[in-house]
C-alpha cells in the first residue's frame, strides 16, 4: 500500500509547485508562451452577377427570294415554263418554227398586257436571289452569371487559380420593316402569225397534239432587266444562350480592401433558338402569294474569352465585384424554308455586376 501511494503524493505534489510556478510568474510580470494557430485562408469563392450584354447583332436573309412564283400546270400536266404561260415543241409540226403547244394568263410584271400591239407575244420570268435586312443590336440585353474560383497559389503580389462560369441570356428580335431591292426579269417576245384579235382570250391553254392556233416556236428577241422588289411582313427570332467558361485567373491585392483580377480561357455555348416569319412579294405591278413559315433549331459554339474585374471587401468573407467582358464564339444561324437568321456573336461585350462569398 506505501509503494502504490509513493507515485501519487509525487505527481500531486509536482503539479502544485508548477501550478504556484504559473501563478508567480503572472504576478512577477512574466507571461507564458502561448501557440497560436493561424487561420484558414479561404481556398473557395462563389460570385452571383446581373450581366448585361452588348454589341451582339442579328440579321435576317433571304427574304424576297423566288425562282417560280406562281407554280401552275397545264391541260397536258406540264410546268408552265414562264410566269405568265408556257411555250413548248408541238408533236404535229415538228422542226417547223412553229407551235399550237402554247397559253398565256394575259398579264406582265409592268401591269400592262402581253400583247403590245408589234406582233409579238410576251412571255416573262422573274427570279430573286433575295434581299437582307440590316443588322439589328438590341442594346443592352439582361442576364446572370454563376461563378467559382478556386485558388491554386500565391505569394506576397499575386494569387493565381481557375475560374468556372456559367451564364445565361435571352435574346428576342422583331422585325417589321419593309424591304427594298431588285429582280430579275426575263422577257421573251415570240412573234405571232395572225392578228391579236384572233387570238383566244387570257388563260387560254393549246395543248401538245393540237389543232390550235400556233406561234413561232422560238423568240425573236429576248432582254433581261431589274425591277423593283418590296418585301413586307415580319420576322421573329428568339433564342436561349447557355453559356459555359473556363480558365485562369490572376488576382493582384491593391489594399486590403480592393483588388483586381485577369482572366480568361475556353467559351462554350449552347443555343436554343425559335424562327418564325410572313413574307408578302411585291414585284414590279404584281403581288405574289404571302407565304409564312416557322421552326425551331439548336446548336453549340466554341470560341474564348478574356475578362478584367474590380473587387471590394465589405466583409471578410463577402465583396463586390464588377466586370467587363469580351467573348468570340462566331455566328449562328437558322434556316427555315430558305430563310435565315443569323446571329453575331464574334464581338461580344458583357458588363458584370455581383456579389462574391469566399469559404
Amino acid at each position: 500500500m506505501k509503494n502504490r501511494a509513493l507515485p501519487l503524493y509525487l505527481i500531486s505534489l509536482s503539479t502544485l509547485f508548477a501550478i504556484r510556478g504559473v501563478g508567480e510568474e503572472e504576478s512577477a510580470g512574466i507571461r507564458p508562451l502561448l501557440m497560436e494557430v493561424p487561420p484558414v485562408e479561404s481556398l473557395n469563392r462563389f460570385g452571383l452577377s446581373y450581366r448585361m450584354g452588348f454589341n451582339i447583332e442579328t440579321k435576317f436573309k433571304n427574304f424576297g427570294s423566288f425562282s417560280k412564283p406562281f407554280p401552275r400546270v397545264n391541260l397536258d400536266h406540264d410546268p408552265y415554263n414562264y410566269d405568265n404561260g408556257y411555250v413548248y415543241p408541238d408533236t404535229g409540226t415538228p422542226n417547223s418554227g412553229l407551235t399550237h403547244y402554247w397559253g398565256y394568263q394575259g398579264f406582265t410584271y409592268g401591269g400592262s398586257s402581253q400583247l403590245p400591239g408589234n406582233e409579238t407575244i410576251l412571255m416573262q420570268r422573274a427570279s430573286s436571289t433575295g434581299i437582307n435586312s440590316g443588322d439589328r443590336d438590341e442594346g443592352a440585353l439582361p442576364g446572370v452569371e454563376l461563378t467559382y474560383n478556386r485558388e491554386l497559389g500565391r505569394n506576397q503580389s499575386f494569387r493565381w487559380g481557375l475560374e468556372a462560369a456559367f451564364n445565361y441570356l435571352n435574346l428576342s428580335v422583331k422585325d417589321d420593316q419593309t424591304l427594298q431591292g431588285g429582280a430579275r426579269l426575263l422577257t421573251d417576245a415570240y412573234p405571232l402569225l395572225v392578228p391579236e384579235y384572233l387570238l383566244p382570250p387570257a388563260g387560254y391553254q393549246g395543248r401538245a397534239s393540237g389543232p390550235a392556233v400556233v406561234i413561232g416556236a422560238s423568240p425573236q428577241s429576248r432582254s433581261e432587266t431589274s425591277i423593283p422588289e418590296t418585301v413586307g411582313g415580319s420576322r421573329q427570332f428568339d433564342a436561349d444562350i447557355f453559356g459555359f467558361r473556363l480558365g485562369p485567373y490572376l488576382e493582384i491585392p491593391l489594399s486590403k480592401t480592393f483588388s483586381v483580377a485577369l482572366s480568361g480561357g475556353l467559351s462554350l455555348a449552347e443555343i436554343n433558338s425559335d424562327f418564325r416569319f410572313t413574307e408578302t412579294i411585291q414585284v414590279g405591278a404584281l403581288t405574289l402569294p404571302s407565304t409564312r413559315g416557322s421552326g425551331s433549331h439548336s446548336d453549340w459554339l466554341a470560341g474564348g474569352y478574356v475578362e478584367g474585374t474590380v473587387s471590394c471587401a465589405v466583409t471578410k468573407s463577402a465583396a463586390l465585384v464588377a466586370g467587363v467582358q469580351f467573348q468570340d464564339l462566331g455566328r449562328y444561324s437558322q434556316v427555315v424554308s430558305g430563310k435565315e437568321a443569323a446571329l453575331n456573336l464574334n464581338e461580344s461585350l458583357f458588363v458584370t455586376l455581383g456579389l462574391t462569398y469566399s469559404f
